[in-house]
């Protein structure tokens, strides 16, 4: 008996993540792989989830409303430098953020820094931090840390 595979446009599946909760995804034909507000949220819900950073800023044509079928999702994650993660360096943190999310259907482009990275930028840019400073500036803020006061 032959099994017969279904179009790759159309398939539903439960696989694990890495984190070893169940994901389903659902993925219909390519015009409905639209990322939508609430496709933006449900992002942001699992890296807030999983990363607990202190801010989520959506940048790029998403945030300024200029969104086409083809535009993905762009973040920057800024996360306290106490994160066990913050040793490492900001593409090895920007890919175990992606990896929260291996079955999309949309893309997504996530800069993870930490708040000394941020800082420091802020202090040296010579131009070269440009776009960090314009989405700190201009991005939409999807989530911000309540800060405990003492």
């Amino acid at each position: 008996m032959t099994l017969k595979k279904r179009p790759s446009f159309f398939f539903k599946v439960k696989k694990p993540n890495s984190s070893g909760l169940m994901q389903v995804i659902t993925d219909a034909a390519p015009n409905l792989n639209k990322v939508t507000p609430a496709l933006i949220r449900a992002v942001a819900d699992s890296i807030i989830e999983h990363f607990s950073p202190q801010q989520i800023i959506l940048f790029g044509s998403q945030a300024q409303g200029e969104a086409t079928y083809s535009s993905d999702v762009d973040l920057l994650v800024i996360l306290d430098d106490h994160h066990q993660l913050a040793p490492q360096n900001f593409r090895e943190r920007s890919r175990k953020l992606s990896d929260l999310f291996p079955y999309r259907s949309f893309g997504l482009d996530a800069l993870v820094l930490t708040q000394t990275e941020i800082e420091l930028l802020q202090q040296t840019n010579e131009g070269e931090w440009d776009l960090i400073l314009d989405i700190l500036a201009n991005g939409k803020r999807l989530y911000e840390c309540a800060i405990p006061t003492a």
